[in-house]
């Protein structure tokens, strides 16, 4: 447990540092990333993508995604979220819950899975993949919120695994060796 605290705490000190400097990806490689960065760009340009996603738009997380994790100023844009979709039995602060979006095309009709959060002062940066410019929450406050789950005493066993897993996944490739 406080082996995350600690390297959280020296990976923040290597930046201050200017010893770990996070840059976007410059060509998205993942057909499923682009369709979500073109959803994004074309139905939530003003919002702020965090989450997996985030890591992935500066080449730290190269896993299957499964949903769009976005933060939204306006809580009250939608009605009905989803709060039990994956059953998460941990309160994470913000979150508003899922939302199912299908987007039709001539190929067929997309759904995408978006779990909104509410923004509370969350820092962002202008990233530009695919010739568009998103908002992306920097990579360690990511890294931190991911950190604060597995922490949660009330997390599920499966929630905790994958996102033990993904701070392992980030870690490993800045040179942390866990």
């Amino acid at each position: 447990m406080g082996n995350y605290k600690r390297i959280l705490r020296d990976l923040k000190i290597r930046m201050i540092n200017g010893e770990e400097v996070f840059k976007p990806i410059r060509f998205v490689r993942s057909k499923k990333v682009k369709n979500y960065l073109k959803f994004i760009n074309k139905n939530l340009t003003d919002d702020i993508i965090t989450g997996s996603l985030a890591l992935y738009c500066y080449g730290l997380m190269d896993r299957n995604l499964g949903d769009i994790d976005i933060i939204i100023d306006d809580p009250n844009r939608y009605e009905n979220y989803d709060n039990d979709h994956y059953h998460i039995n941990f309160n994470l602060t913000g979150r508003l819950g899922y939302k199912q979006f299908k987007v039709s095309n001539l190929f067929g009709t997309n759904e995408y899975e978006v779990d909104f959060f509410k923004n509370e002062g969350v820092k962002f940066n202008s990233v530009k993949l695919m010739g568009c410019y998103f908002r992306v929450q920097p990579p360690i406050d990511v890294i931190e919120n991911k950190i604060k789950i597995i922490l949660d005493n009330n997390t599920s066993f499966f929630t905790n695994i994958k996102h033990r897993e993904d701070v392992h996944i980030v870690l490993n490739k800045i040179g942390y060796d866990l």
